[in-house]
């Protein structure tokens, strides 16, 4: 299994001391051995994409991915039988195109995915500063839409509001000239919002 060092994918496998991997076994799914071209990709609502590898070979299957620049950003060799599934997880990978590329003696797939993020991938933190009033707010997964975030009090009255325009995480501090017991964050973007209370 070899890695791109400048970037990490996290991906969900089982690794062997041979380097290979066994994936699941899918052979009482399909009907006969020749399965090649139902090679496919399924995308999950959670920024994780399935290989369907309905091929009842016994081979090494060589899958390479790529980011649209053309760079390789994972590559692995699994040990096939009767067929398999692979999960990858992209959610640490930014938004754009990717192509998986499968060999094996018996030929070569190669299979386009277009990576965006979703409303699951937003995630917010909130961390105090120290400071009396004072909060650290943490966002991310944010893509190219603006991002609104309001700031609710006890009462869940509004009591700071703003849009902020970025490409990328980001965080930010606020402070209230008040104390503000267990403010209520709702950052929201692209018509979907994640809310984290402060406790």
């Amino acid at each position: 299994m070899k890695r791109v060092k400048n970037l990490t994918v996290a991906v969900l496998f089982t690794v062997m001391s041979t380097g290979m991997v066994v994936a699941q076994d899918l052979s009482e799914v399909f009907e006969d051995d020749n399965g090649r071209e139902n090679v496919h990709l399924e995308e999950s609502s959670d920024a994780r994409y399935k290989l369907v590898y309905p091929v009842r070979n016994t081979e090494i299957v060589f899958v390479k991915i790529y980011n649209q620049k053309n760079r390789l950003v994972f590559s692995e060799r699994i040990k096939n039988r009767d067929g398999f599934t692979r999960p990858y997880d992209f959610r640490n990978l930014p938004d754009g195109k990717y192509k998986f590329m499968i060999k094996s003696s018996g030929g070569n797939v190669v299979k386009d995915i277009i990576h965006k993020m979703n409303e699951h991938d937003l995630i917010i933190s909130i961390a105090e500063t120290g400071r009396e009033g004072s909060y650290k707010l943490i966002v991310k997964g944010v893509n190219q839409d603006p991002v609104y975030v309001n700031i609710y009090d006890e009462r869940r009255g509004l009591i700071y509001g703003e849009t902020i325009d970025v490409e990328k995480d980001f965080s930010k501090v606020y402070t209230f000239e008040k104390h503000v017991i267990n403010p209520t964050f709702i950052v929201t973007q692209n018509n979907n919002s994640v809310s984290k209370r402060v406790k």
